[in-house]
């Protein structure tokens, strides 16, 4: 069994929150769910009675406090989200997470190797050679 991280921890323990919540007053609605995000190709969800059909109020929530959610994590984990697959089903909640740095971190770490520092680098020593 894999040990989850504190993005893991953090996202899977609000999605039983936001699960036990609606299943006050969805009770039937919601008996298995699958929230699926991916930086390409957006936002899907799959509930045990919504195939096929429009998205439900319920629905609507959950992809509501899926991005709010995604957005929080990214911005206070200093992450992207790539891939996020959250689901219950048969009493199980599972998790699947794929993260990388956040481009504008990096950037800020490497912008002062940019800097001039009077010496010639080693393609323009070759050049003049």
């Amino acid at each position: 069994m894999k040990t989850l991280t504190h993005l893991e921890l953090d996202l899977l323990s609000q999605f039983v929150h936001q699960r036990h919540y609606m299943s006050h007053d969805h009770a039937d609605a919601i008996q298995s769910i699958s929230l699926d995000y991916s930086a390409e190709d957006g936002y899907e969800i799959k509930t045990n009675k919504s195939k096929g059909k429009r998205t439900s109020l319920v629905e609507a929530n959950l992809l509501s406090w899926l991005s709010s959610t995604i957005s929080y994590a990214q911005s206070t984990h200093k992450m992207t989200i790539d891939k996020l697959v959250i689901a219950y089903e048969d009493e199980t909640y599972k998790i699947e997470l794929a993260t990388s740095p956040r481009t504008d971190e990096i950037e800020d770490d490497l912008g002062d190797e940019d800097t001039d520092d009077g010496e010639p680098t080693d393609e323009l020593a070759g050049e003049e050679a």
